[in-house]
C-alpha cells in the first residue's frame, strides 16, 4: 500500500501551491481535487504536470468539483441536460488523462430517503457510457461512498457489482462515519472492487483528523483491506480545519508509513 495525499486537504488553497506543501511533507503521490474549469484546461495541466516533474510526483486519481451537484446534473431524469453534462464528463477524463490519473472519482445518484433503492435505468446507462469513455481514455471511472448520495449505503455497492460489474469503487472513511456506518461495513460491501481509499482518522467525538491523531484501529482496517485484494493507494483525505499545522502533515505520514511498516504493507513507489 501507498501513502499519498489529496490536495483537497488544504482546499480553499489552489492545487498547485497544495503540491508544494505535499511535497514538504514527504508525499509523492497525489490525488488532484480539481476545483474549476480552468484547471481542467491544457495550458494550467502543462503548468502543472512541469511542477510535478520538477518534485518528483505523480497523480493517480483526480476528483472533479462537479461531483457535489451530480445527482441533478449527471444522473438527472431530464435527458438533454444529461446528455450536455455528460459530454462535459468526457472532457473532464481526457483532462484526468493528461494529468497522468488512472482513476476518476465519482459521488452519484441522489439519494431521496434514508434508504437504499435501485438504481433508475437512465442513471445504470451514464455510469455505462462513462466507464466505456473512461476506457478509452485509459481512465477508471470509481464510485466513492458519500454521505449525501445513494452511495452512502453499504447496500448500494453490493447492488452496484450486480448491476455494473466492471464498476471499481474508492472507499472514504469519514464518509463512511457520516453516513452512520462502521468504516468496516464499507469494506464488506465493496470487498475486491476497491480501488483506491480515502484514509483519515477519528477522535472520541468522530471527528475528522490526520492519520495518528485519533482512535482508529489501523492494524484492524489494514488487516480487512488486505483480506479483499486491496494494495493500492492510501489517499490523507481531510478537511482544511482537521489540520492545526501544515506540520502536522509530515508527522501523519511518517505515522501511516510507520504502521505500513510494521503490518509489512508498505509498497515501493509503484503504479
Amino acid at each position: 500500500m501507498i501513502p499519498a495525499f489529496s490536495t483537497g486537504s488544504l482546499y480553499p488553497m489552489e492545487p498547485e501551491k497544495a503540491v508544494l506543501a505535499a511535497c514538504d511533507a514527504g508525499f509523492r503521490t497525489l490525488e488532484v481535487f480539481v476545483n474549476c474549469e480552468y484547471e481542467w484546461s491544457d495550458e494550467y495541466i502543462d503548468l502543472f504536470l512541469a511542477l510535478l516533474e520538477e518534485r518528483g510526483m505523480r497523480v493517480t486519481s483526480i476528483h472533479p468539483y462537479q461531483s457535489g451537484s451530480e445527482s441533478y446534473m449527471l444522473f438527472s431524469d431530464y435527458p438533454r441536460r444529461r446528455k450536455e453534462v455528460l459530454e462535459s464528463y468526457k472532457k473532464c477524463l481526457r483532462a484526468a488523462s493528461r494529468y497522468g490519473a488512472r482513476y476518476f472519482i465519482l459521488h452519484g445518484p441522489g439519494r431521496s430517503a434514508d434508504a437504499f433503492r435501485p438504481l433508475y435505468p437512465h442513471e445504470i446507462e451514464v455510469y455505462r457510457e462513462l466507464l466505456a469513455y473512461g476506457g478509452e481514455v485509459g481512465v477508471e471511472v470509481l464510485q466513492e461512498n458519500v454521505r449525501r448520495f445513494l452511495s452512502a449505503f453499504p447496500e448500494t455497492f453490493r447492488y452496484l457489482a450486480e448491476e455494473i460489474p466492471e464498476l471499481g469503487y474508492n472507499l472514504d472513511f469519514k464518509q463512511a462515519v457520516q453516513s452512520g456506518f462502521a468504516i468496516e461495513d464499507l469494506i464488506d460491501a465493496m470487498g475486491g472492487r476497491i480501488r483506491n481509499v480515502h484514509i483519515n482518522d477519528l477522535d472520541i467525538a468522530n471527528r475528522c483528523r490526520l492519520p495518528g491523531e485519533g482512535r482508529l484501529d489501523y492494524r484492524e482496517l489494514f488487516t480487512r483491506l488486505r483480506a479483499v485484494g486491496f494494495d493500492g493507494i492510501l489517499v490523507t483525505e481531510v478537511y482544511r480545519r482537521d489540520i492545526a499545522d501544515l506540520s502536522r502533515i509530515q508527522v501523519s505520514r511518517l505515522f501511516l508509513e510507520s504502521e505500513l511498516a510494521k503490518f509489512e504493507l508498505l509498497s515501493g513507489n509503484k503504479p
